[in-house]
C-alpha cells in the first residue's frame, strides 16, 4: 500500500506540481496554451481520483478476503505497450517545449504478463518523474524491449549526468527514486541501475525476467 501510494500517488502529484509551475510560467505569454495545460491537469487529477479509490478498494478487499490483488491491472491499461504510449503521450502534451520523449517498444510486448509488466511501467514512470525533476535535459529516450528470457528497460537523457548531489536526490530516502525501482526489479529476480550516459547524461537501465524464466537472474551490463 505505501508502495504504490509512492509509485502511483507521488508520482502524479509530483506531475501535477511540475505541471503547475509550468502553466503559470506559459500563462504570462501564451494564455490558450496556458488553458489546454489546465484542462489536462483536470485530467490529472481525475485519474489520481480513480487511482486512490482503486488503491483504496483493492485494499479493502485485502483485508475483507485475505486475497493478494496486488498485481490488479490499473483502470484504463488494456495492455503494457498502450499504457506506456499513453503515460508518455500525456507527458509530451503537458512539458512540449520542456523535454521531448522518444518512446522505442520493441515487438512481443503485448505478450508480457502482468505481474512483469506492472512493476516495469512503474519503473519507466519513475526513471520518467526523475529526469523531468532532476536532469534539465532536453530529450529523452525510453525503450522497452524483449529477449527470450527478461524485459529490458532503459531510459537515458542528456542532461547533467549523475553527479553527486543529484545522484543523492535521484536516489532518494526511505524507498524513494533509484531505492524504489531497485526493490521493484529485484522482488521479480532482476536488477536496476542507474548511471552516466555517453557522451552526455543519465540513463536507467532494468531487467525483469519473463515469466517461467524467474530462477535465471539477467545479467547486469559490464
Amino acid at each position: 500500500m505505501l508502495r504504490d501510494l509512492h509509485d502511483d500517488v507521488g508520482s502524479a502529484l509530483a506531475g501535477v506540481s511540475a505541471h503547475l509551475e509550468l502553466a503559470g510560467r506559459v500563462m504570462r505569454s501564451d494564455i490558450d496554451r496556458a488553458s489546454d495545460m489546465i484542462d489536462e491537469l483536470r485530467v490529472i487529477t481525475s485519474d489520481l481520483v480513480t487511482t486512490v479509490r482503486r488503491m483504496s478498494a483493492r485494499h479493502r478487499l485485502r483485508h475483507c478476503v485475505g486475497a493478494s490483488h496486488r498485481w490488479a491491472r490499473p483502470v484504463g491499461m488494456t495492455c503494457f505497450a498502450d499504457a506506456l504510449r499513453n503515460m508518455i503521450g500525456r507527458m509530451q502534451a503537458i512539458f512540449r517545449g520542456r523535454l521531448e520523449i522518444t518512446l522505442n517498444l520493441g515487438d512481443g510486448l503485448d505478450e508480457v504478463p502482468e505481474e512483469v509488466s506492472l512493476p516495469a511501467f512503474s519503473i519507466v514512470k519513475e526513471a520518467l518523474t526523475n529526469v523531468l525533476r532532476h536532469s534539465r535535459a532536453e530529450h529523452c529516450l525510453v525503450s522497452v524491449w524483449v529477449d527470450e528470457e527478461n524485459l529490458h528497460i532503459q531510459v537515458q537523457d542528456d542532461g547533467i549526468g549523475v553527479t553527486t548531489a543529484t545522484s543523492t536526490r535521484r536516489a532518494g530516502v526511505g524507498g524513494s527514486g533509484l531505492a524504489n525501482m531497485t526493490e521493484r526489479a529485484a522482488e521479480m529476480g532482476g536488477w536496476c541501475t542507474i548511471g552516466q550516459a555517453i557522451p552526455s547524461g543519465t540513463v536507467a537501465l532494468a531487467a525483469l525476467p519473463l515469466a517461467g524464466a524467474q530462477r535465471r537472474r539477467p545479467a547486469r551490463p559490464a
